[in-house]
């Protein structure tokens, strides 16, 4: 009876599922200089392994690689890790390079100033702003995203017309209190 064998059987894990990614709406990326689209990709990728139990890092980064096309699959064929069988890469590291790449530390911090100096505009609704206050504030450094400091910075942004408004009925709600 060869128990080795029979063990190597058992210890190995199924293979990734990557008609699972398809199936869940995880597109091919062909690489892209809008960080929004990097971002929405790379989040949509993310959260399906998440939703599909992928844990082991192998697992993530070989059905990430499987939707890289094009110019994508270039930049991760020069990247050295690629190279080396079995992976010695994390996912976190694997992340890491993608997201520095696709979205160089120049773009994003044109995006923190963009949030920084982010205002309603007359004729733009409040859910219009909204919208771009949210999606500028990923680009925002997690330390400096206490939510207070994310309210104050919101309101600033507003219409002076409206934050008059919030700070009346703010003033009014306090003093009821």
């Amino acid at each position: 009876m060869d128990t080795g064998n029979s063990q190597q059987a058992c210890d190995r894990r199924p293979p990734p599922n990557y008609a699972a990614l398809r199936k869940m709406g995880v597109k091919d990326f062909e690489g892209s200089t809008d960080p929004d689209v990097v971002d929405g990709w790379f989040l949509k990728l993310t959260r399906t392994l998440d939703e599909l139990s992928i844990d082991n890092h192998e697992d993530r980064i070989a059905m990430a690689v499987h939707v890289l096309q094009g110019t994508a699959r270039d930049w991760w064929h020069l990247q050295p890790e690629s190279e080396v069988v079995p992976l010695e890469i994390t996912w976190n590291q694997f992340m890491k390079t993608f997201l520095d790449d696709y979205i160089p530390q120049i773009v994003r911090d044109d995006k923190r100033e963009d949030f920084m100096k982010s205002k309603q505009q007359w004729g733009q609704s409040v859910t219009e702003y909204t919208e771009l206050f949210k999606k500028l504030c990923k680009y925002v450094d997690p330390v400096y995203r206490p939510a207070a400091g994310m309210r104050d910075r919101y309101v600033r942004g507003l219409r002076p017309d409206l934050r008059k408004c919030m700070g009346e009925a703010e003033r009014s709600s306090q003093g009821t209190a």
